[in-house]
């Protein structure tokens, strides 16, 4: 980690988890492609609960958890859903 500094607390706008996506990756043999396996958690009281759900399960996997978080967009064309993920946990790529 680098460049670390001590800031204001800024305002703070909690969002809803409406779901938690978690995403398994494995490599069956060396220089093979990862294999992805992904779920979606819903229900789970919170991202504990979910990091709990997933160290039970990943069994020397990497790891990926997101939120998944919907807004509504705006335009001339109507409103629309657009869902996001959040990462929260894990790496995108192979350390």
């Amino acid at each position: 980690m680098e460049n670390v500094e001590l800031v204001e607390p800024s305002e703070f706008v909690p969002i809803e988890a409406e779901a938690y996506r978690v995403r398994f990756w494995s490599r069956p043999v060396p220089l093979a492609a990862e294999n992805l396996t992904e779920f979606r958690v819903t229900r789970a009281p919170d991202i504990t609960a979910v990091l709990r759900w997933v160290d039970d399960r990943a069994a020397g996997r990497r790891v990926e958890v997101f939120v998944e978080h919907t807004e509504i967009c705006v335009s001339r064309l109507g409103d629309e859903p657009l869902t996001v993920l959040i990462q929260v946990h894990g790496h995108t790529t192979e350390d």
